[in-house]
């Protein structure tokens, strides 16, 4: 089977199994991990486990490193009483808006209704923050190699990033000013319950630092992809590049970001696709040169 069919293949088993999990009543999360199964196994059923190994074993170590750093920043916020900001992204909310678009769009959308099958597609959405992102890693490893250690090294950029933001000015999240300092209306933030309806205690498990606004990762992650997914395929990848406005407009609706947010995470993610580029290129660099070097030495001895 070649590389082109297995992509085909494992596209058509991913979707199979949302179908079953949405059957099921949860497809509203899927647990980080299943997809790491998943990845992993396309790798042995297809014999190439050691090149999977080699080439994502310190991606993933850092990726879910970084994902538990996460919960220790919000753990030194709290420990350390440092202070959580949330005026500044408010005050820029209502210069350029006027209002919270969050907050106006919860009172065009839900505020005369109940929780509805549009907030449980948006959940779901919601849902595939962690997911995304390793699968279009997943497609490029197979695809193209050299661009996915571009992959790599830009997102190795971005988690530093983003997990920087995180310490120096942890913000509050439209739905945590609303709840929990009353700086603005009423928020419901739909996404939460739905989890919780249906995976009771998840968020605990995932949720772990609330106060990490700024920058939106749920913004960079996929606008990242966009810009990889672009330079390989152009147009051809218009799916994603819907479905990263669709992330924008969730993550404002459900309260989750204000588009501040949004916007330096499209700004760190365009940033580290440029380091990554520059940082892939000199690794190639140095890889190339000494086996050119060789070669001199092999032709002078000659």
């Amino acid at each position: 089977m070649t590389n082109k069919q297995g992509l085909y293949l494992t596209i058509f088993l991913f979707c199979f199994i949302l179908v079953i999990l949405f059957a099921k009543n949860f497809i509203f999360y899927i647990p980080k991990i299943i997809i790491l199964v998943y990845l992993i196994g396309f790798a042995f059923i297809f014999k190439i486990q050691r090149k999977f190994l080699n080439d994502w074993f310190l991606f993933l170590s850092i990726v879910y490193f970084s994902d538990t750093l996460r919960g220790l920043i919000y753990w030194a916020i709290c420990k350390f009483q440092f202070p959580v900001y949330c005026s500044y992204a408010l005050n820029l909310e209502k210069a350029f808006f006027k209002s919270i678009p969050s907050v106006k769009l919860q009172q065009l959308l839900l505020a005369t209704r109940e929780i509805g099958w549009t907030e449980k597609f948006l959940t779901a959405l919601h849902g595939t923050h962690f997911i995304a992102f390793l699968l279009v890693g997943f497609c490029l490893w197979l695809r193209n190699e050299h661009c996915f250690e571009k992959f790599k090294c830009s997102f190795y950029l971005l988690l530093a990033g983003g997990l920087s933001g995180y310490f120096s000015i942890p913000t509050a999240p439209p739905w945590l000013a609303s709840e929990m300092f009353h700086l603005i209306p009423p928020l419901r933030h739909f996404n939460l319950e739905i989890y919780n309806m249906y995976i009771p205690d998840l968020t605990s498990g995932f949720n772990t630092d609330p106060v990490a606004a700024m920058p939106s990762l749920h913004a960079a992650f996929p606008f990242l992809c966009c810009l990889l997914i672009w330079k390989v395929m152009k147009q051809k990848g218009w799916i994603f590049y819907l479905y990263t406005l669709l992330i924008f407009f969730t993550i404002i609706y459900t309260g989750d970001h204000y588009i501040i947010d949004i916007l330096a995470g499209i700004i760190l993610a365009s940033l580290s696709f440029i380091g990554g580029n520059i940082i892939q290129k000199n690794l190639s660099k140095r890889i190339i040169n000494p086996q050119h070097q060789s070669q001199q030495k092999n032709v002078e001895h000659i």
